[in-house]
């Protein structure tokens, strides 16, 4: 947030940047490099000068409709992010439909009657073959979101912004390298920037330097204790390492800060399950992770579900999970695997624990059992 003074001597610049930037739209950019004024500077100064000069022109021509219609629809469709201090100080989207007035601003002057207004046609016709044409070139750098990052990286070196998103786009292509020096570039600008250092732990662990990423993802949470996100990623590679009491530490400190969406509770079911030996815990858990959890990510909690049911000797319940599981996702390896040896151990059709299971569902659990090679499996 922006106290309204700031505020006001930020948007005083950014009005007359935006005058001279639709009139002569070049150096466009996803980011601009812009910052805020904190005080009645030269340049705010100036700029609040020459919009007062520009009011009393309008003023002058009041009586002529068409451009003081031009001039109030610009104004109006600028106000509210003039008022309103949002994360962006301009932005390029913010001219599209306030640009309306300039252009009919232009068009009126090349309205004109006689000569005059024959080179004024002229004139106009020429701006917007030279508009054209920028807009032919300017749409390479919308091409992907490397190309557009790259470009706004390149115009605006000393914005948070580019940068990052630069870094996430070489991160998706596999430059990793390259990745991790745009990551570092935000994290100068903005040393305790939350997203730039856990997208940097992220790529860090991706890259097989788990040391790194769990320093980076400390340093996040030194600063940030309550980025549920950080704090799910560092549990993640603690567990990974096998530190699970520590890591069981951080996924309950994740669901003292927010909702995680059940990533917690299924990461705790299973460390209650693998590593406690509580499954009466972890069915608990799992049954809280799929009560909070979205579509992605259910097969796998329901397929631990059934393992830990499976343990207590609820074998009906346990294929019930895994069959859940399998009509989530039908290649779901573990659902299939644990499946097939539920089948596989219990007893054939008609006697045992499972005497009403079907011959087709036997058979499916078999097969399932054939088809899962080098399962990760819990059971």
């Amino acid at each position: 947030m922006r106290s309204f003074d700031i505020q006001l001597f930020t948007q005083l610049k950014a009005a007359v940047y935006y005058i001279a930037l639709v009139a002569l739209p070049v150096n466009l950019s996803a980011e601009h490099q812009f910052r805020i004024s904190r005080s009645p500077e030269l340049a705010v100064v100036v700029s609040f000068l020459l919009l007062l000069s520009l009011a009393a022109v309008v003023l002058k021509l009041r009586r002529l409709p068409i451009p003081g219609f031009a001039c109030g629809w610009w104004a109006l469709l600028l106000l509210p992010s003039a008022i309103v201090p949002l994360i962006v100080l301009v932005n390029e989207h913010r001219l599209y439909l306030a640009g309306v007035g300039f252009c009919v601003a232009v068009a009126t002057c090349g309205w004109q009657p006689g000569k005059s207004g024959k080179v004024a046609v002229v004139l106009v016709a020429l701006y917007t073959i030279c508009l054209a044409a920028g807009s032919v070139h300017r749409g390479s750098a919308w091409e992907d979101e490397l190309s557009l990052w790259e470009d706004a990286a390149r115009k605006a070196p000393l914005m948070l912004k580019p940068h990052l998103r630069l870094a996430d786009a070489l991160k998706q292509a596999g430059r990793w390298r390259e990745a991790e020096a745009a990551y570092l570039r935000a994290l100068v600008l903005r040393p305790l920037h939350p997203a730039a250092g856990n997208n940097l732990g992220q790529l860090y662990a991706e890259m097989g330097r788990p040391e790194a990423a769990l320093e980076r993802f400390r340093a996040v949470l030194a600063a940030s204790p309550d980025k549920v996100s950080t704090r799910l990623n560092l549990a993640n590679l603690l567990l990974r390492r096998l530190d699970w009491r520590e890591a069981r530490l951080e996924y309950n400190r994740a669901l003292q800060y927010g909702d995680a969406g059940g990533v917690a509770h299924g990461h705790l079911a299973q460390i209650a399950l693998t590593f406690q030996e509580d499954a009466d815990g972890a069915v608990v858990l799992f049954d809280q992770a799929l009560a909070l959890s979205g579509q992605e990510g259910r097969a796998g909690l329901q397929t631990g579900r059934g393992v830990a049911l499976r343990r207590l000797g609820r074998y009906k319940e346990a294929e019930a999970a895994y069959l859940a599981a399998i009509d989530l996702d039908s290649r779901h390896v573990d659902s299939l695997y644990n499946l097939g040896n539920l089948y596989e151990r219990c007893g054939p059709i008609g006697g045992g624990e499972l005497g009403l299971h079907s011959r087709r569902r036997y058979r499916l659990g078999r097969a399932a059992l054939v088809q899962s090679a080098g399962p990760i499996a819990h059971a």
